[in-house]
């Protein structure tokens, strides 16, 4: 099931929730709606599911308008964040209430919970009430009931947010498999950076009701499109050009088969003059031999990895020391150190 959305605004009262959003999300594809709280990520998904009426634009399923259609006509299941399970149901039960409101006759109904049950890895586990149930086991019922009445599209609204990591993980590994294993069209709505890099196909970025980027996770991470984009999909250094002698010297000097060299060649230094130059942790390297040397200024260790920031010239650079137990570089707050940037995986925005 293709879904394109044209020129889709919602509005609550005088707030504009989401501004003009054109997106083609395609046959079976994983796209993830990603960004901070109040961006307009649920109300897009609720508007597509039909959980809100539309105030402008248009919906369509497989090139059909379905804007006017009513909820239960579009065959979108949805899986809520605080899974929205019957507490006086048992597991069968709130699996199966989605068939019986179809009238599906009992024995296909059992038949297709049982299937369900082992594709979510929740067999023999029929009669448990919901409350007997871990968070883990409660997510995968939530989805076992979206997945038994076949949707066209599956729709995710923050599903795993009030898991511990170690099963978030777990659990959107199994729902990837699951939404592959089915090719369901699906949209995933979250605010975890990580979790829609895992998950998706690809990510639409938004930011105040407007989809800022829409691309693979390469994409949005290596080369955002704007300061919001590069700060939101993890941790970004950015320096502005033309504000610093020392910077812009090593640059401009710098190795000539760099991509960053052969732009400044190709245009003139001039051009890139007060752009934002973006780059990521991994792309900096800590050593004696670095062109570059600042003062630490924090640094902290999460498990085999360092995060080193290092205060250049006024500028923020946050390195990152991979398998820090075993590299033998040591630094602590106040030391000076040397790094290099890596030219060739550095990013050019406008500023």
């Amino acid at each position: 099931m293709g879904i394109e959305l044209r020129e889709i605004t919602q509005k609550y009262g005088e707030l504009t929730a989401v501004n003009n959003v054109n997106l083609f999300i395609e046959d079976g594809e994983m796209l993830a709606l990603l960004g901070p709280s109040g961006c307009g990520k649920t109300t897009l998904l609720k508007t597509i599911a039909g959980l809100l009426p539309l105030y402008r634009g248009k919906i369509c399923f497989n090139n059909e308008d379905i804007s006017k259609w009513e909820a239960q006509k579009r065959n979108a299941a949805m899986v809520f964040q605080n899974y929205a399970l019957f507490p006086h149901m048992s597991v069968e039960e709130n699996i199966a209430y989605g068939l019986k409101i179809r009238k599906n006759n009992k024995s296909q109904t059992m038949a297709k919970v049982d299937e369900i049950l082992n594709k979510v890895e929740l067999s023999g586990l029929n009669h448990r009430k919901i409350s007997e149930l871990s968070g883990g086991q409660q997510q995968r019922v939530a989805l076992a009931r979206a997945l038994v009445i076949e949707p066209s599209i599956l729709l995710f609204d923050e599903p795993l947010s009030n898991l511990d990591q170690r099963l978030r993980i777990a659990m959107r590994q199994k729902i990837r498999e699951i939404q592959q294993e089915y090719g369901i069209t699906s949209i995933y709505v979250t605010h975890d950076q990580e979790e829609a890099m895992s998950i998706s196909d690809r990510i639409a970025v938004m930011k105040d009701g407007i989809i800022e980027q829409i691309g693979t996770a390469d994409q949005v991470y290596l080369k955002p499109q704007n300061r919001f984009v590069a700060e939101f999909m993890g941790i970004a250094n950015i320096v502005k050009l033309g504000e610093n002698q020392e910077l812009d010297r090593i640059l401009e000097s710098g190795n000539p088969g760099s991509s960053l060299r052969s732009r400044i060649l190709d245009g003139g230094w001039d051009m890139l003059k007060h752009r934002l130059l973006v780059f990521r942790p991994e792309d900096v390297e800590i050593g004696e031999a670095g062109e570059f040397e600042g003062t630490v200024i924090w640094q902290e260790t999460i498990g085999s990895v360092k995060m080193v920031t290092i205060d250049y010239l006024g500028n923020k650079i946050i390195a990152e020391i991979r398998n820090y137990y075993k590299s033998g570089i040591k630094c602590a707050n106040g030391d000076r150190i040397r790094f290099n940037l890596d030219l060739n995986e550095i990013h050019l925005i406008d500023d």
